[in-house]
C-alpha cells in the first residue's frame, strides 16, 4: 500500500514537471527556459526536481519517452500497397497528436528542439521505410533509392503535423490524413511508375 501512494505521489510529481515544461517551451521555446521557471510554473521545490530529473534535458527527453510510449508500433504493421503508406499508420498518428495536442505542439514545433527531433523523424522514417523499400523492389523503374524516397516522405509528414499542430488543427483528422495520402502516394507513384 506504501509504495502505491508513492508511485502514485512520483507519476503525480513528475506529470507536473512534465506538464510545466511543455508549456513554458510553447511561451518561449526550450532554450530560454530556465529551472526555476519549471519549478515555479509545476509549484515544485528544487530538490523534488533533482531527486527526478539532473536537468531541463531530461526531463525534456521523458517527454519524447511519452510521446514514443503513446505509439502502439504493433498495430503499425506495415504491408506492400501503395495505400499502406499513409493510411492507418498516419491517421493513427494524426489522432494521437490531435489527443495530446499541448505536448505535441512543444516536441514538433519549436526550432531549438531540431537537436532532440531525430526520435521522432526515425520512428516515423522507419515506418515508412519498410513499405517504401517493398514498394521500389516491385518497380523496375525506380528512379529514387527507397531511402531517399523515405526521408522525402517522412519530411513531408513531419511538416504537415508541424503546421496542422501550430494553427491549431483547423481540419479533421480524416481531412488531413486524406490530403497527405493524396500527395504521398502522388508523389510515390512519379518515382516507382
Amino acid at each position: 500500500m506504501i509504495n502505491d501512494v508513492t508511485d502514485r505521489r512520483v507519476q503525480k510529481t513528475r506529470k507536473l514537471l512534465k506538464d510545466a515544461l511543455v508549456a513554458l517551451i510553447i511561451e518561449k521555446g526550450f532554450e530560454s527556459v530556465t529551472i526555476q521557471e519549471i519549478l515555479d510554473t509545476a509549484n515544485v521545490g528544487r530538490s523534488t526536481f533533482y531527486m527526478h530529473f539532473e536537468n531541463k534535458q531530461e526531463l525534456l527527453h521523458s517527454c519524447f519517452e511519452e510521446f514514443h510510449e503513446l505509439f502502439d508500433k504493433s498495430s503499425l504493421e506495415s504491408s506492400n500497397t501503395l495505400d499502406s503508406i499513409s493510411s492507418e499508420f498516419t491517421l493513427n498518428i494524426l489522432r494521437l497528436v490531435e489527443r495530446n495536442q499541448m505536448l505535441c505542439k512543444a516536441l514538433l514545433g519549436q526550432d531549438d528542439l531540431t537537436i532532440y527531433f531525430n526520435p521522432i523523424h526515425s520512428f516515423i522514417y522507419d515506418y515508412f521505410e519498410v513499405s517504401i523499400k517493398k514498394l521500389v523492389a516491385n518497380s523496375s523503374k525506380a528512379l529514387l533509392q527507397s531511402e531517399m524516397l523515405g526521408h522525402y516522405i517522412t519530411s513531408a509528414f513531419l511538416g504537415t503535423l508541424r503546421w496542422w499542430v501550430y494553427n491549431d488543427m483547423p481540419y479533421s483528422v480524416e481531412e488531413v490524413n486524406e490530403v497527405f495520402k493524396k500527395l504521398a502516394l502522388r508523389d510515390i507513384h512519379l518515382v516507382t511508375n
